[in-house]
């Protein structure tokens, strides 16, 4: 059984700074039952004791980005990666970390992965200053993305039904230079 995405998953720590995600992220959707937020079992048994770990659907390599994008309900935006520029990791190694817990990953989708340039000026690290130092200003990433996923908005009104699941994007930024996970982000209008 894989466990639901959290909300407050959105925010991490990252050294001894906070992340900090735009609002508008936090109006996104809250869970879904087909994506994979952990890597180990949950019955208790590791893999160890299992034939394989859990086996991800296929990947689809779309290379570098060739038209600038942006997620208009988030701010962020895509640009295309310079001719000189070259990713330290594979896309494999990006991808394995749909294993790792670090993203949020569908079992039953098949992603898409782009290498891109990324800038989110409105997350990243609080300053001394009270001012906001980007985690992503156009950065060098890969962009893992999942598509017909459902999710569930975040947040329950009181004496309300619970909401329905909807469809919607799931979106990882992998660090392209160490394969970290900078963040994962979910909504409907990705």
């Amino acid at each position: 059984m894989m466990s639901s995405f959290n909300q407050k998953s959105r925010s991490r720590r990252i050294g001894s700074s906070l992340l900090l995600i735009t609002p508008l992220l936090l109006a996104a959707c809250g869970s879904s039952s087909s994506l994979q937020t952990r890597s180990e079992p949950t019955d208790g048994s590791s893999f160890s004791s299992q034939t394989s770990p859990p086996k991800l659907p296929p990947l689809i390599n779309k290379g570098r980005l060739v038209t600038a994008e942006t997620y208009s309900q988030s701010g962020i935006s895509l640009a295309p990666p310079l001719s000189t520029d070259a990713a330290s990791v594979s896309i494999q190694t990006a991808y394995n970390d749909c294993l790792s817990g670090d993203a949020l990953c569908s079992q039953t989708t098949s992603p898409t992965i782009v290498l891109a340039r990324v800038t989110d000026l409105h997350s990243g690290t609080a300053t001394a200053d009270g001012g906001l130092l980007p985690l992503m200003d156009n950065r060098l990433m890969y962009v893992l993305r999942f598509d017909g996923d459902l999710c569930v908005p975040a947040g329950v009104i009181p004496g309300k039904p619970a909401p329905t699941p909807q469809p919607c994007s799931v979106v990882n930024f992998i660090d392209a230079s160490t394969g970290a996970v900078i963040y994962s982000v979910q909504g409907q209008h990705l």
